[in-house]
C-alpha cells in the first residue's frame, strides 16, 4: 500500500499486516464490501481508445 504523494505516512504490503490473501481474493472483498463504504457501485469502466 503506497500513499501517493504522501511522504509523512509509512508504507505497508498485506504481506507485512499478516494478510496472505490473492489479488482474485483481494478484488472479490472490495467489490463485497465497495457499497457499504463508499455508498455505490461503480459502473464498469470502458477504456480509452488507443492514441
Amino acid at each position: 500500500i503506497v500513499p501517493c504523494g504522501i511522504r509523512e505516512f509509512g508504507v505497508t504490503s498485506f504481506e507485512k499486516l499478516g494478510l496472505n490473501v490473492t489479488m482474485a481474493q483481494l478484488d472479490a472483498a472490495l467489490a463485497e464490501s465497495w457499497q457499504a463504504v463508499f455508498g455505490s457501485t461503480p459502473s464498469a469502466l470502458t477504456p480509452l481508445p488507443d492514441e
